[in-house]
Parts: structure tokens; C-alpha cells; sequence
């Protein structure tokens, strides 16, 4: 990660930029700090009961893919049933030469590695830090060093105002009852002109089954909980 980057943290709260000392980014008036950790930026954000039930089990679910290498295999069978459908649909909705790239509910951050040599900055954000870590393995492999890795909730992102040229969501705004709010904190972090390219799944079979494998889970009371 290049430290450059480190100039797009903002304070989730406020959006007044932080203050830095050594791997700490501070907001004093908010009460928040955010802490650079090898290449990744974690946040101290308190979340949601139902929130923390979802992250336990996603962040185990990452961890056994980064010890056992199941990524590689999960990478390749992405690349080769999503990856060019999703990359040609959003160069259909915005030029990408020299832009700023934000994906939501990055995981892995597949898309994000791909659109690495697209964009001057890629920004992935998850609230798993263990997903975070294999993106960034991943990208370290590939030499991939315009990243920028941040542990957070969509709600509340740590960035600065009118700041990202494309926002990418792939089955993530639907997880949350607020649609409202996390639409708001989108259109917030984008630059004028700027696009939001959300996808969310429609409520079938295929979306109750095979679908959840790549986190497209249902917000839907008991059927959310069997899924996970």
C-alpha cells in the first residue's frame, strides 16, 4: 500500500480529516481511531448485535480459505463465471482512466484485482479484517500496490467527502434494513458525476442456495441465519 493513499482517511463521524500519529489516524471530537496495521486499516467502530453474528461467521469462513488456500481455487471459479460480465458492466458505466475505485463488501476484493490496472486508486471495504488479509495477500502476489484496505461498516465509512470516482456493491446493501442510510453514506463519499453500481439479489431459489456462497445472503428473519 502506498502511503500516499492514507490522505482519502476521514472521520466517519464528522468527515474532518484525522490526526495522524506513527499507525494511528484520531478524530479527538468524535472519540474514534482508526490503526494502520500491516497494510490494512482497522477500525474500532462499535457495531450491531445482528452485525457481529455475521462477521463472526464470515470472518472464520475467510480465515480457513487464507490457511487452507481455498481462495485460489474460489478466485479462478469467480474469475470464470462472473469477473468479465461485472468488469464489462461497469466500464459501460464509467470511464475508469485515472479514477478513483470503491467496492463495498469487498471480501476477497476479486473485482478489485481487477480493476487494479484500471484505476490510479482501487479502495476495498469490509468490516472482515480476515477478508481483508486475503485480499491483501492476494494483491502483494500481483505486485498490486495502488490499494487502500479498510475494515469498516458501509454506513460509517472513514472517508473523505466527494472522494471516489465508482462505488461497486455486489449483493451488500440488501444485508441492511437501513437501505436509506447506506445509499446516503454512498452518494456522500462520491464525487460529482460519480456512479453507484449495486446489485442486489432477487428472491428465488437460486438466491436461497447456491447464490450465498458468494455472500448474496437474504435479509429475510430465520432464512438469513440457516444461509450463514
Amino acid at each position: 500500500m502506498n502511503k500516499d493513499y492514507l490522505s482519502f482517511l476521514a472521520c466517519p463521524i464528522c468527515h474532518k480529516a484525522f490526526l495522524k500519529r506513527q499507525n494511528l489516524f484520531l478524530c479527538k471530537k468524535c472519540q474514534i481511531f482508526l490503526e494502520e496495521k500491516d497494510g490494512i486499516i482497522l477500525s474500532n467502530s462499535v457495531i450491531s448485535e445482528d452485525l457481529q453474528l455475521s462477521l463472526k461467521k464470515w470472518d472464520l469462513q475467510y480465515r480457513q480459505s487464507l490457511l487452507k488456500r481455498t481462495y485460489l481455487n474460489n478466485k479462478l471459479i469467480y474469475d470464470q463465471i462472473y469477473l468479465n460480465d461485472t468488469i464489462y458492466q461497469l466500464e459501460e458505466t464509467k470511464k475508469l482512466d485515472r479514477s478513483v475505485y470503491l467496492e463495498i463488501g469487498c471480501g476477497e476484493f476479486f473485482i478489485g484485482q481487477a480493476m487494479a490496472h484500471r484505476c490510479d486508486l482501487i479502495i476495498g471495504i469490509d468490516l472482515s479484517a480476515n477478508a481483508l488479509k486475503l485480499a491483501k495477500t492476494m494483491l502483494d502476489k500481483q505486485h498490486v500496490h495502488n490499494y487502500l484496505l479498510i475494515q469498516s461498516d458501509i454506513r460509517k465509512m472513514p472517508l473523505k467527502n466527494s472522494c471516489v470516482d465508482l462505488i461497486y456493491g455486489g449483493g451488500v446493501i440488501e444485508h441492511f434494513k437501513d437501505t436509506q442510510t447506506c445509499i446516503s453514506e454512498l452518494f456522500r463519499v462520491l464525487k460529482f458525476g460519480g456512479i453507484s453500481f449495486n446489485s442486489v439479489p432477487y428472491l428465488n431459489l437460486g438466491s436461497l442456495t447456491y447464490r450465498q456462497v458468494w455472500g448474496n445472503i437474504p435479509n429475510v428473519p430465520i432464512i438469513k441465519q440457516i444461509a450463514e
